[in-house]
């Protein structure tokens, strides 16, 4: 509960400073796997989720590196999503620096799942400032995470 506590510390403060820095939005935070929004001094602050299963970093080894195995984790992940998505909202996000998905013999693997993703119907592709002004323009049907004060939450600041 410590590290739950110190890991919700740093990312209220990271928000506070983010908010008052006129942003809308932080990514990098792995705690849901959908966008919310946390009230920072009387503002939304959209949280967008990040997943480190489907980051490029985390699926490509580099020895041994498969692409007919990711090209098909991309395929299985989305699939899911997509049978979900008839009943919940739902986002699968893949983190893709240039450096690593934009190597020649990776770029094939990418164009083939988005290829397959695109032939879907009802599936928004966005990055994540869209998905963030997304969520505040549809804050009824984006969770809210309330901080409450320091003295309930162990948090601090308030």
């Amino acid at each position: 509960m410590k590290s739950a506590k110190r890991f919700l510390a740093r990312l209220f403060s990271f928000a506070t400073a983010k908010a008052q820095d006129e942003r809308l939005y932080t990514i990098d935070e792995p705690s849901h796997d959908e966008p919310f929004i946390i009230p920072v001094k009387g503002k939304d602050f959209v949280v967008v989720p990040y997943t480190f299963h489907m980051n490029d970093i985390s699926s490509y080894p580099f020895e041994g590196y498969n692409p007919q195995g990711y090209e098909q984790a991309l395929r299985d992940e989305f699939d899911q999503l997509y049978e979900e998505g008839a009943s919940r909202r739902r986002v699968m996000l893949i983190g893709m620096h240039d450096r690593i998905n934009g190597h020649a013999n990776r770029i094939r693997v990418l164009d083939r799942f988005l290829t397959y993703a695109t032939s879907h119907e009802d599936v928004w592709f966005a990055r994540k400032d869209e998905i963030a002004k997304w969520a505040l323009g549809h804050r009824e049907n984006t969770p809210i995470l309330h901080r409450g004060p320091a003295s309930a939450t162990g948090l601090p600041g308030a």
